[in-house]
């Protein structure tokens, strides 16, 4: 349920700028204003084709980064999300009652850093988490760590975590 919020939210807030894996082009140019090293996959499993989520366009400043791959047939495969590690970032929290039919939010600040919880996994030599989704036939899940001085998370709902250690490992600073 949590997923499917976030995902609805991060779909109304924010442009499409999507394109081919091929031409990585709008993710060059999203690293010239960051405040922390970007990195983008060389592996891609069945993706095709990405979309930049946040920011909203390649000229804009902010903390975090959110890019979406999706495969031929334009469905999702996996997302990407970045923040310079050790940041703080403020976060709203949405408690949905629908028996109640009723809906509570508010908002917090916390640090971002890679916090103990879920499976501990090794990428590239560096420790991260997994954390698998949870259902009656649960699929996917998020996988953190940290490269240099990013905070990364990938998330699907389609991969195996195997999958998605060969996609973290793969990696690299984009230049």
């Amino acid at each position: 349920m949590l997923k499917l919020i976030f995902l609805t939210i991060t779909f109304l807030i924010s442009n499409l700028i999507g394109t081919s894996i091929a031409d990585n082009s709008a993710i060059k140019k999203l690293e010239q204003g960051m405040k922390f090293d970007v990195y983008a996959p060389t592996v891609f499993e069945t993706a095709t084709n990405y979309e930049i989520k946040v920011p909203d366009s390649v000229t804009a400043k902010t903390n975090y980064i959110l890019i979406n791959y999706f495969d031929e047939n334009d469905e999702y495969v996996f997302g990407v999300r970045q923040l310079k590690n050790n940041s703080i970032i403020e976060k709203e929290i949405v408690n949905l009652d629908v028996n109640k039919g009723t809906q509570q939010s508010k908002k917090i600040t916390q640090k971002v850093e890679l916090i103990p919880q879920g499976e501990q996994v090794i990428v590239n030599g560096k420790r991260g988490r997994y954390v698998q989704y949870v259902g009656n036939e649960p699929n996917g899940g998020i996988l953190k760590w940290i490269k240099g001085d990013t905070y990364m998370e990938l998330d699907t709902s389609r991969l195996t975590k195997t999958s998605l250690i060969k996609i973290a490992e793969s990696m690299v600073k984009v230049e």
